[in-house]
């Protein structure tokens, strides 16, 4: 029986023929592998042993790992199932069909119940439909102006046409953004966003006039509605941003 093979020290001295050629290539402690060469004097392949390889697999596969997760949002079909089934808003921004989903979801009753008696009292103008795109581009306040948002809630009630809106949406924040390419876009306030949110949905639900108070009624369906629709927003400060309309009539002019 042959004996046992050369040990790592042994290796250092140890030499094996070069493909093709009539010398000797030495192997080192740091080239611990094995020497191959094709028939016929093809080209000599270091091949690594198994231990070496293994971590940087790991390594390998570690990296690739990450950077799937990293471009799963651009993709339109995984990216999407993603952020419907993420619990935790895994991503900064949601487009209008997947947040009008994630509302329908987690709408508090109370949102639920405000948004049906909205339209069963305006009639279908008052759909959520429209009322979701108004909190959808609440999110965007700061990049969007107050009065992007509120001209588009009064040109929706005319037009029905949410397509296009979402469009010039989409359009305006891409032009701000490249404005702050080298630093964080304005941030708006909770009290900001409470005002513009309650002024464009009086526009595109209840087809209210610029100052014009809601009904009692409407007014305690919106804060129900805005409250469940923008984060962070409390029924304190949506209820001052409804007492105060009266002075906003010419505040988008």
């Amino acid at each position: 029986a042959a004996g046992p093979g050369p040990s790592i020290h042994a290796m250092q001295t140890m030499h094996v023929p070069a493909a093709g050629q009539g010398r000797l290539i030495p192997v080192g402690p740091r080239q611990c592998g094995f020497i191959c060469s094709r028939a016929g004097g093809g080209r000599a392949a270091f091949v690594r042993p198994l231990s070496a390889a293994a971590p940087q697999q790991d390594d390998f596969f570690t990296t690739v790992g990450k950077l799937a997760k990293k471009i799963q949002g651009a993709l339109p079909v995984v990216g999407l199932l993603s952020r419907l089934t993420a619990t935790d808003g895994g991503f900064d921004e949601l487009a209008y069909p997947e947040y009008s989903r994630r509302i329908f979801d987690t709408a508090p009753p109370a949102m639920s119940a405000a948004l049906q008696a909205i339209e069963r009292k305006h009639g279908k103008l008052a759909s959520s439909r429209g009322i979701f795109l108004m909190l959808w581009m609440i999110n965007n306040l700061g990049l969007a102006t107050g009065k992007e948002i509120v001209s588009a809630g009064r040109r929706l009630r005319v037009t029905q046409d949410l397509e296009i809106e979402i469009e010039r949406h989409q359009g305006s924040c891409v032009a701000a953004r490249k404005k702050f390419e080298m630093m964080a876009p304005p941030e708006a306030t909770l009290t900001e966003k409470a005002t513009v949110a309650v002024d464009a949905i009086c526009a595109v639900a209840l087809g209210l006039k610029d100052g014009v108070d809601p009904a009692p009624d409407d007014a305690q369906g919106l804060v129900d509605i805005i409250v469940g629709g923008v984060p962070g927003l409390t029924a304190d400060v949506v209820r001052s941003s409804i007492q105060s309309r009266s002075s906003r009539g010419a505040a988008y002019s």
